[in-house]
């Protein structure tokens, strides 16, 4: 599985910039993006990939990859969604941090960008 080293949604290989709008209609603050990690997707890609090309593509394995990658919570990307001064989405890597009054995901670009788990 390929391990990427990013900060935001943006450097995702497969980000084009017609996705901002998409961002922007379904992350906020209160609601940050969570995603499979990359090498889970690219897996289940492949996989697909040779069930199609081998004529095997059923609407099972559309539903068998469907619920591998909702299952893949040791697997997680998070996603900020909070918004910048042009209104879009922040995009940067979240993390989950642990305090005495709760927890939080904590964006790595901006600090000040922290919504309650």
């Amino acid at each position: 599985m390929q391990t990427i080293t990013m900060e935001s949604i943006r450097e995702l290989p497969y980000f084009e910039e017609e996705d901002e709008e998409l961002l922007n209609s379904i992350m906020s603050p209160d609601n940050p993006l969570l995603m499979p990690e990359l090498g889970v997707i690219q897996q289940e890609l492949a996989a697909i990939k040779e069930l199609v090309y081998s004529e095997s593509f059923h609407e099972r394995t559309l539903l068998a990859s469907y619920f591998k990658l909702r299952e893949s919570h040791l697997n997680t990307d998070i996603f900020c969604g909070w918004r910048d001064g042009d209104n879009n989405v922040c995009g940067g890597l979240m993390r989950i941090e642990v305090s005495h009054i709760g927890a939080f995901y904590q964006c790595k670009i901006n600090n000040s960008h922290r919504t309650r788990k």
